[in-house]
């Protein structure tokens, strides 16, 4: 690795910067297990107490995975781990909900239609997977079932956009959709003749996709993520 001395007071802010541009430049990798604390500061002319706090900061930012005995690796820049530290604080906003839901039709609308785009079968089947998993929890009346397969559906729908940027913008408010999915689910589920309804229009949404209908699947969630807001709004 071809890393500079440290000469600055931040230590382990200039640490983090290397590394930063070592995986912009591909000459670390997603996946790559790093050098251990020892040869790390030898490399960078630092102390060890120093590596440390970066290769910490780095884990809760989602830049490495640091295993139990099993040293430090690089990750495909995951953000939920330091955003799911300051998700809690924002909640405490008045309209926190209906603007979060805001957020979300940007994010999911957008994400729906790109995702009709590229469906394939095999995308069809990892899709629809969390659908099964909604209408088995109308039968065995299973709401907590219901409810994970209706964050698992939204999830991956932002994940089979196709789109790099869009996909970890969603993970980056993964935490925030699910508090507000989980929300709008509980108010849902207080009259159980919606339901039906939800299932009916994740259904739909799912049904575009399959079909690479990017204007249905769009129509269908921005119907769905409506429906939501009206709920919230009759109830808060």
């Amino acid at each position: 690795m071809d890393v500079k001395p440290i000469v600055t007071k931040r230590v382990y802010q200039e640490i983090i910067s290397q590394f930063v541009e070592m995986i912009r430049t591909d000459r670390i990798k997603a996946g790559e297990k790093l050098p251990a604390e020892r040869i790390l500061a030898e490399m960078f002319q630092v102390s060890r107490p120093s590596v440390r706090e970066a290769l910490r900061a780095m884990e809760t930012i989602g830049m490495v995975e640091i295993r139990a005995g099993g040293g430090a690796y690089v990750t495909d820049l995951n953000l939920a781990p330091f955003f799911n530290t300051f998700a809690p604080l924002l909640t405490k906003h008045e309209n926190f909900e209906l603007e979060l839901l805001d957020l979300r039709e940007l994010l999911e609308i957008r994400s729906a239609e790109l995702a009709a785009e590229h469906c394939t079968p095999e995308i069809a089947d990892y899709l629809e997977e969390p659908i099964l998993r909604m209408e088995a929890s109308i039968q065995s009346g299973d709401g907590a079932e219901g409810l994970a397969g209706d964050l698992l559906f939204h999830k991956r729908i932002s994940e089979k956009s196709g789109n790099y940027i869009l996909k970890k913008a969603s993970e980056f408010v993964n935490s925030l959709l699910e508090i507000s999915i989980k929300g709008g689910r509980a108010l849902v589920l207080q009259n159980k003749g919606n339901v039906s309804l939800l299932y009916k229009e994740h259904r739909n949404i799912f049904d575009a996709i399959k079909a690479n209908d990017p204007a249905g699947a769009r129509e269908s969630m921005s119907r769905h993520l409506m429906n939501v807001k009206e709920i919230y709004q009759k109830n808060l």
